[in-house]
């Protein structure tokens, strides 16, 4: 039935969907998920990282694993805009973890890598990524969790199937 309608049109014939939850229901679920987001940044901003945002810390995750990226490819892995990467990589390059360079084939484009520095502080980011996530889920079974990550791939299939089926206005 994924996806598929019923005789109304409703896709929810097999009382699944949005459509066989209350108002109520999908409120406290909109609700939950604020809190959660919330209680996210809140734990990522007490970890104390040089002031770093959980943005700045994905940067250098990225350029860690990656290697050297253009702000473009860096805009796309961490869903931002590539003007919101430059901005962001400012205070990178300020505080010495990260450093701009010229393309060797094309010097127009301009690359973002991690210093040693940078190197260092991903480490200490992997480790309170780490403690934040197992707080997070404590209490849930592994089994639990792959359901969890099955849901929200969903969610994000639905977001993506209904951004490629949206009209342009």
């Amino acid at each position: 039935m994924n996806g598929e309608r019923n005789h109304n049109g409703s896709g929810a014939s097999d009382g699944t969907g949005p459509e066989a939850v209350s108002e109520q229901e999908l409120s406290q679920l909109e609700d939950a998920f604020r809190r959660l987001q919330r209680k996210v940044v809140s734990e990522w901003n007490k970890a104390d990282l040089h002031g770093l945002t959980h943005t700045q810390a994905g940067i250098l995750v990225k350029l860690e694993r990656f290697g050297p990226q253009k702000a473009s490819a860096l805009a796309e892995m961490l869903s931002v805009t590539s003007g919101a990467i430059t901005g962001i990589a400012d205070k990178l390059l300020e505080l010495g973890f990260i450093v701009r360079d010229r393309n060797e084939d094309d010097r127009r484009v301009v690359q973002l890598g991690i210093t040693g520095s940078g190197r260092a502080l991903v480490e200490t980011i992997m480790a309170k990524r780490r403690e934040i996530l197992n707080r997070m889920f404590t209490g849930l079974s592994r089994e639990e969790i792959v359901q969890l990550t099955a849901i929200y791939e969903h969610i994000l299939r639905n977001m993506e199937q209904n951004e490629q089926t949206r009209m342009p206005e």
